[in-house]
This record gives C-alpha cells, sequence and structure tokens, in this order.
C-alpha cells in the first residue's frame, strides 16, 4: 500500500512538472508571437498601433525633413509600391513621379500588407536620417525576386503602425 502512495505521488509530481513545462513553453509561445505580431495584419487592417490622430502633410516632411528627424509623426498617402521580398517598405505618392518618400522597417520586424498599393495608407513611426557610412541592408527575398533591390532612401519612417484606410461609401 505504502509503494502505490509511492508511485502515486510519484506521479503527481510527473504531472505537475510536465504542466509547469507546458506553461513556460506556452508564455515563450505568447512572447515570440507578440514579436511577430507586426507581420499579421489584423481583422480591423491595423498592423502595429496607431496612437495619433493628427496627420503631417507629406509636403511638409519633403519639404523640411531634417526637421522631423527624431519625431514620431502620422503619415497618410497613397500607395505606390511595397517591398516584394520581405515586404519592409512601401513607397508614396509624393505627387511628383521622379521623387518618392518611403516608409521602412529597419530591422524588418514590420511588414505592410500584401494588398496595400494603389491604396491609402496611414503609417505612424519614427523620421529618421540614413547614416551616411552605412553599408547597404541585406535581407532575404522571397523566391524569384532574386533582382529586386530594395531602397536606401536618405530620409524615411521606420513604422510603428499602419492601417489601410477603407474608402467611405453613402
Amino acid at each position: 500500500m505504502k509503494s502505490l502512495k509511492l508511485i502515486f505521488a510519484l506521479f503527481l509530481a510527473l504531472g505537475m512538472i510536465a504542466c509547469s513545462s507546458n506553461q513556460q513553453e506556452a508564455e515563450m509561445t505568447a512572447e515570440n508571437s507578440h514579436k511577430e505580431a507586426m507581420t499579421v495584419e489584423a481583422a480591423d487592417g491595423v498592423v502595429g498601433k496607431i496612437t495619433m490622430a493628427e496627420v503631417t502633410p507629406l509636403n511638409n516632411l519633403l519639404n523640411r525633413p531634417q526637421d522631423f528627424v527624431g519625431k514620431t509623426i502620422l503619415l497618410e498617402g497613397k500607395v505606390t509600391g511595397r517591398c516584394m521580398g520581405s515586404g519592409c517598405w512601401v513607397s508614396l505618392d509624393t505627387g511628383n513621379p521622379e521623387e518618392k518618400f518611403y516608409a521602412k522597417s529597419v530591422d524588418e520586424s514590420f511588414v505592410f500588407p500584401t494588398d496595400c498599393i494603389d491604396k491609402t495608407i496611414r503609417i505612424e513611426g519614427e523620421v529618421m536620417v540614413k547614416n551616411a557610412g552605412a553599408a547597404q541592408e541585406e535581407h532575404e527575398h522571397g523566391e524569384g525576386d532574386a533582382g529586386h533591390e530594395c531602397p536606401q532612401p536618405v530620409y524615411f519612417v521606420n513604422p510603428s503602425g499602419a492601417q489601410i484606410v477603407m474608402a467611405h461609401t453613402s
């Protein structure tokens, strides 16, 4: 009878250890999925977080980008292009086909929605200036994108949130 109680206690202890291990694994999985949340499109069309309400006119940024470096802003514009590799950047319509403005994820932790081209998008993020001495950044491209090059703009927005603006119908 004592050995039966001992075996039962041993199985109970092993079960508790296994449950604890599964809980830690679940917590680690939840933490990793939080880190990857920027790459998943939410049902409301928001990727990441948008906390600002006031939109900075793109022309203001284009005319005096140095005034915005280090500041978090909210931009709104039509997407004219997207990284076809990792989805790490989008270009916005500036009204001049020769001039482009980019929102570009510095560490590729942010992925723009695949269906954003030709749509109006709101992007919140920090205005950054490329380090003049920095080497060309490398990242993985999708299959068949061997000839694809990502832009290296001098000024860009490092996104923390983006949302495709839905057209209102009356």
